[in-house]
């Protein structure tokens, strides 16, 4: 009897079914039972059960032990044991295919990208509000090897906040004067590691991680950004205060991505990153003041996620998958 059938017996008990001894002693009563020339039993059967006897006789301790070494290697649990690390070793075996079926074409390619970073600012009028910034990207990845060339264009910027008395508006020339994100990246094999990246929008500074951003509009290191004719970037306001403010900013970034779903070739993971704004004036005297503004405390509200999009993808593909996530 192989080890799957003595599983098997075991489990019909705990069922209410049969005993396996039990049905096998039955079904030989039943065919030596039937017909009128029953079938005699071995001629040296009962040489074999007075040799058993004598056996048990002579040597009890090696039956003994005989009997519990046959009681180990038919042990239900210690066979379901294995059993259950056998299928674990098969879903990391799934897993690692599918990974590899993830990668099978590379990194390489267009991807639609969603990023959300959550924080707390000081708005003037209003106070303090909880706000989500979210951008969707159309994202173009070139693999080599462990390097990842990347590049991300902003297709749609808008931000959330919890606040119905007050509303921060990119306008449409803000979000097209926008850099396009360049970066190396590393892929360890299992992660896509993006490290600390700086950008700035409406100035330009010699060493720009560590140069103080300038506070007056006629500093020549300020320009016009998005070309509306006012210095750095306007942003717009609507609500309780309505109006414009003239911006420059500083934005850090670092992040890692790792698989979320390898059948829709999707990475995913949190991102670290700061800000700083200067405001260089505004047609509204209420809105003049820089706010104060930091990344949320809680680092999980800050994330992104990036799916795959055909080679032939654009910004309006990439807007139409991310939109709901």
């Amino acid at each position: 009897m192989s080890v799957v059938d003595v599983i098997k017996a075991s489990q019909s008990m705990r069922h209410g079914f049969l005993p396996v001894g039990l049905a096998i002693s039955l079904s030989l009563a039943l065919l030596w039972g039937c017909g009128d020339d029953p079938v005699p039993p071995p001629e040296d059967f009962g040489n074999d059960v007075q040799d058993l006897s004598d056996l048990e006789q002579d040597r009890p301790d090696e039956l003994e032990q005989a009997d519990e070494l046959e009681a180990d290697e038919l042990s239900p649990d210690l066979e379901l044991s294995e059993l259950e690390q056998d299928l674990e070793e098969q879903d990391e075996e799934v897993a690692d295919e599918e990974l590899e079926e993830l990668l099978e074409d590379g990194l390489t390619g267009q991807w639609a990208r969603l990023t959300v970073m959550a924080s707390m600012a000081e708005v003037p009028v209003v106070g303090q509000v909880s706000t989500l910034t979210k951008a969707i990207q159309l994202v173009s990845m070139q693999q080599r090897g462990n390097v990842v060339d990347f590049e991300a264009v902003v297709c749609e910027l808008w931000l959330e906040t919890e606040s119905t008395l007050i509303e921060t508006v990119f306008p449409e020339v803000f979000i097209t004067s926008l850099a396009p994100t360049i970066q190396q990246l590393e892929w360890t094999g299992e992660r896509l590691v993006a490290e600390s990246l700086t950008e700035l929008r409406g100035v330009r500074l010699d060493n720009p991680d560590t140069d103080a951003l300038p506070t007056a509009s006629d500093d020549p290191r300020i320009f016009d950004q998005d070309g509306d004719g006012k210095p750095g970037m306007t942003v717009r306001v609507v609500g309780l205060v309505d109006g414009e403010i003239w911006v420059i900013q500083r934005a850090k970034s670092s992040w890692d991505a790792g698989v979320m779903d390898p059948s829709v070739d999707s990475l995913g993971g949190l991102v670290e990153w700061s800000d700083e704004q200067v405001n260089l004036g505004s047609d509204n005297p209420l809105l003049e003041t820089s706010p104060v503004n930091y990344p949320d405390p809680d680092a999980s509200k800050s994330y992104f996620r990036m799916q795959r999009l055909s080679a032939s993808a654009g910004c309006a593909d990439a807007i139409a998958m991310a939109q709901d996530w």
